[in-house]
């Protein structure tokens, strides 16, 4: 109702403020018929009568005076959403809620996001960072408008539109020292018999590594520990035989920490990344620039999925 009935509820203030159709009409700058209608609809809304008619004008009911307490209120709430849409939508202001998954916050996302305040720096930022089962929902919901990162099960929609850019495989981190560096390639029966770690709540990555020891009748690995920081879950691998199961964009941090790709005679699985945002803020210019920015970051790197899990 607030946004809808904004333009009604400044027509009541003024009637109710001046007792008078006429005057209020001329303070708003629309016609006497017009503010009739204006709170003709209101009352027809809330089903009372918010004000009786008499010669000299308007006097207001109970009602009116009830809803006189919390219209101005309601008039300047969504005067502030018009506002924050006008900037979001101009790009001059307004808030843009990401979601990031881990591999893209350290490895897509903070050249998207130093391009990003570059060209729309008045427009606030907020991120989080976590697996698509956590932040899909949020997503869904409109708790949060983007979501960058893997796209696997994230389907086109009437709400969600899916911009896919690249394809990502899920491997296998370990100490440069540890004893599988020097097998290669590195057989499934010999991963089950390490320790591994992995990041929270990612319980369909979890679900995929299972099933690809699984399927060979090997043992489940046994994921030690779990972590919300890459950072620090790549920091302790480096120095200890726990094997990290994360995406392969993350090379560079992976190698920055002590670490190197343990090369798999067999792939566990793989996922289109990409960008998922809700329709309904498709024409803001923060989210028109997020999806210019993310097909020039990696040009020409859309990729049939089919194919490549045929590959695969």
């Amino acid at each position: 109702m607030e946004i809808l009935y904004a333009r009604a509820l400044s027509h009541f203030i003024a009637a109710y403020d001046y007792r008078n159709l006429r005057a209020a009409a001329e303070v708003v700058h629309v016609t006497q018929p017009a503010i009739s209608k204006s709170i003709g609809k209101l009352e027809n809304h809330i089903g009372m009568p918010l004000f009786k008619r008499t010669p000299d004008g308007v006097r207001p009911t109970e009602f009116a005076h009830m809803l006189r307490q919390h219209a101005q209120n309601i008039v300047n709430e969504a005067r502030f959403v018009e506002t924050e849409i006008a900037a979001l939508t101009e790009g001059s202001g307004g808030l843009v809620r990401i979601g990031v998954g881990p591999a893209w916050s350290l490895s897509v996302f903070p050249t998207l996001l130093a391009g990003f305040r570059a060209v729309y720096p008045n427009i606030d930022i907020e991120v989080q960072t976590g697996v698509t089962d956590h932040l899909l929902p949020q997503l869904i919901d409109g708790d949060i408008d983007v979501w960058l990162g893997s796209l696997h099960d994230i389907d086109e929609s009437d709400e969600i539109a899916v911009t896919r850019v690249g394809w990502s495989d899920m491997t296998v981190f370990a100490s440069t020292s540890h004893p599988l560096v020097s097998h290669t390639p590195v057989k499934p029966d010999l991963l089950c018999k390490y320790d591994w770690t992995s990041f929270t709540n990612d319980q369909k990555g979890l679900e995929h590594l299972n099933y690809y020891f699984h399927s060979r009748g090997l043992p489940l690995p046994r994921v030690a520990l779990r972590l919300s920081s890459l950072v620090t879950m790549f920091s302790i691998a480096g120095s200890s035989d726990l094997l990290v199961y994360t995406a392969d964009t993350l090379h560079p941090e992976a190698e920055s920490r002590n670490l190197t790709e343990i090369k798999l005679s067999e792939p566990i699985w793989g996922f289109d990344t990409g960008m998922a945002f809700r329709r309904s803020t498709s024409e803001l210019a923060g989210i028109k620039l997020l999806n210019r920015l993310l097909k020039g970051h990696l040009p020409g790197q859309q990729t049939n999925t089919a194919d490549r899990m045929a590959k695969a």
